[in-house]
C-alpha cells in the first residue's frame, strides 16, 4: 500500500468516526494499516498534517462525550422523593 491510498483510507475513516459520534452510523473500530517502509512523500505531508489536526478535534470531541455519558451515569445514581431511581435522558 502506497502512501496515498493510506491517506484517503484514514480519511474514510475519519468521516465514519465523525459520523458515529454525531450519531449518524456505527463507531468504525480501530484504523490499521499495513506499514510503509518508505518515508511520506514531501507532497503529501501538509493533507497528512490536516489530518492528524482533525484526528484530535474528533478525539477532543469523543472526549466530551465520553464526560457527558459519565454525567448521566452519576446522576442515574440519583434516587427521587419516591426512593426510585431517576433517569436522566441526555443528548451530548
Amino acid at each position: 500500500m502506497e502512501w496515498r491510498e493510506i491517506l484517503d483510507s484514514y480519511e474514510r475513516h475519519l468521516d465514519a468516526v465523525e459520523r458515529a459520534l454525531a450519531g449518524r452510523g456505527p463507531w468504525p473500530g480501530e484504523f490499521s494499516q499495513p506499514l510503509v517502509a518508505s518515508s511520506i512523500p514531501r507532497v503529501l505531508v501538509p493533507e497528512a498534517q490536516a489530518l492528524m489536526e482533525r484526528t484530535g478535534r474528533l478525539a477532543a470531541q469523543l472526549r466530551e462525550q465520553m464526560n457527558v455519558c459519565q454525567s448521566v451515569l452519576v446522576q442515574s445514581r440519583a434516587r427521587g422523593e419516591t426512593d426510585r431511581i431517576v433517569l436522566v435522558d441526555v443528548r451530548a
